[in-house]
């Protein structure tokens, strides 16, 4: 009667132990994933533009709804900027460069959660200054009602050189207004456009050769 109480025990013990076994070695449910935290903007902004940072884990899943750090330093260490930003459902979080022509170094960090641990980011941005627009006044043709009505449909009635802000942010342009409405401009970079006023089509022409065309209505 003792030995069989003393096998009951041993069993008892053996389970006891396995369980205890099973649960050191059992993956932890609530293990933290990795982290990675990355600049998705340029490294070259103009005053006034949106600096952006995105966090995902290490598959490229957004983690939403976390806080992440921006710290921004000029080129002598002193900081400029210290916001804490919130991530959105992309995983993306924006901030809006208020600073000088300049130098600075952009340092991202998000400390991590209850889900996530933590990681950091480095990169240099470069502040660049947005030229003022310089537009020259459409040139108008002076002519009679009678040769008006002789001109070429070719004949070039204004011109304009400028930089523009919003056909083809930060790039000058050289443009031509010709008689019958067609406008032609060749963009900073190798860029060439034709727009035809009777078809309102554009034809574009990009630096490696290729070409296409888009309608643009009226």
């Amino acid at each position: 009667m003792e030995s069989k109480h003393i096998l009951i025990i041993l069993v008892i013990l053996i389970v006891v132990i396995g369980v205890a076994v099973g649960v050191m070695f059992m993956p932890s449910s609530n293990a933290h994933k990795d982290s990675k935290i990355t600049v998705t903007s340029n490294k070259t902004l103009y005053k006034g533009d949106n600096l952006t940072v995105k966090l995902t884990d290490l598959n490229k899943t957004p983690i939403k709804k976390a806080k992440v750090n921006v710290t921004i330093t000029d080129k002598n260490g002193k900081v400029v900027a210290n916001k804490t930003l919130k991530t959105n459902s992309k995983g993306a979080a924006h901030m809006k460069v208020d600073l000088g022509k300049g130098k600075y170094t952009v340092n991202v960090t998000f400390a991590g959660d209850a889900n996530y641990t933590g990681n950091n980011t480095t990169q240099k941005l470069t502040i660049k200054q947005k030229e003022t627009v310089t537009e020259q006044p459409v040139t108008q043709q002076e002519t009679s009602s009678e040769s008006s009505e002789q001109s070429s449909d070719n004949d070039v009635v204004g011109s304009r050189d400028f930089v523009s802000w919003d056909y083809a942010p930060g790039y000058r342009i050289q443009e031509k207004t010709y008689a019958n409405g067609d406008v032609e401009r060749d963009i900073e970079g190798g860029y060439h456009t034709y727009y035809d006023s009777s078809e309102h089509v554009e034809y574009y022409t990009n630096p490696d050769g290729s070409s296409g065309s888009m309608y643009v209505g009226n």
